[in-house]
């Protein structure tokens, strides 16, 4: 237990301490919220450019020169990428045409979980709407009554005129115009990326060097050692990790193939890419294909399998 006076000598310091720790917290929050447009970029290239450092350095010990080997990884990047992409937009595109076919199974299977009704309740629903049929007979017939003459209408009265709105027909030069600006800011933040990775691989040693000077300029041989070491080792597990979910993706499209879910490979591409977010990005890849087997099978089997 502090005393009085000690806890009121601490106070006045532990308040400020506080308060600027918030007021820092919020700052570094801001600035990466509104510069997120360069912060995104710069850590995707960063990461990319530790996956594809150990392929420099292995076409560089085949005696390519520097700028080859770096157009050469960052090519087979885009191609692979590309690859990718291509894949997927014909994967979606034949889900998206065979999406009709799936709506009838879909239907019987939540009328079927829908209609989880004992027999009882049944059986009583049935006795009562038979009880108000019977009261319905036993009541004596109304008289019906004579319909009244339709007035006749009044000349000043005018019939309202139906209107109809009709949008002009979409030209082909609207419909680029959309496409590309959905598309402007993926390749823009695309080039960006490309870019800093050109950069980052080809200056990697003077990029080394001023961290050097920033960080140890006293001992720069063990801060040489420390940061190659560094750098080599988040190579190897970023390359490890990229190895891993690319299998993980295989795995998963080769078994809802055998399985025969609709687009496997899609959904292996999902799947190795979810992977990297960490604990729940497998759990959140399932989803899709365990509803898209549902919709698919009239019954569970395909979904247990899934």
């Amino acid at each position: 237990m502090l005393s009085p006076r000690v806890a009121h000598r601490v106070s006045p310091f532990v308040l400020p301490s506080a308060t600027s720790s918030a007021i820092l917290a919020t700052v570094i929050t801001a600035a990466l919220y509104f510069g997120r447009s360069i912060f995104v970029p710069l850590a995707l290239a960063v990461l990319l450019s530790f996956v594809l450092s150990p392929l420099v350095v292995w076409l560089r010990k085949l005696r390519l020169p520097r700028v080859l080997a770096v157009g050469l990884v960052v090519a087979g990047l885009v191609a692979a990428f590309v690859g990718l992409g291509i894949a997927m937009a014909r994967q979606v595109t034949e889900l998206a045409a065979d999406i009709p076919r799936y709506e009838s199974t879909l239907r019987q299977k939540l009328k079927s979980l829908r209609t989880g009704v004992t027999q009882t309740e049944i059986v009583d629903r049935a006795t009562s709407t038979l009880k108000e049929l019977g009261k319905e007979f036993d009541q004596p017939a109304r008289p019906v009554p004579a319909p009244k003459p339709a007035a006749a209408p009044s000349p000043d009265v005018t019939r309202p005129i139906p209107v109809e709105v009709h949008s002009p027909p979409e030209r082909p030069l609207d419909t680029y115009q959309r496409i590309v600006s959905a598309l402007l800011a993926p390749l823009t933040t695309t080039a960006i990326v490309l870019i800093l990775i050109v950069f980052i691989l080809l200056q990697r040693e003077d990029i080394r060097d001023r961290v050097i000077r920033l960080v140890g300029p006293r001992d720069i041989e063990r801060t040489t050692t420390a940061l190659n070491d560094a750098a080599f080792r988040l190579s190897r597990l970023f390359l490890a990790q990229a190895a891993i979910n690319s299998g993980f993706g295989a795995v998963i499209a080769a078994g809802l193939w055998m399985i025969g879910v609709p687009s496997p490979l899609l959904w292996g591409i999902v799947a190795a890419l979810m992977r990297f977010i960490p604990y729940v990005g497998a759990i959140l890849a399932a989803i899709f294909p365990v509803l898209l087997a549902a919709a698919v099978d009239p019954g569970w089997a395909m979904v247990g399998w899934t």
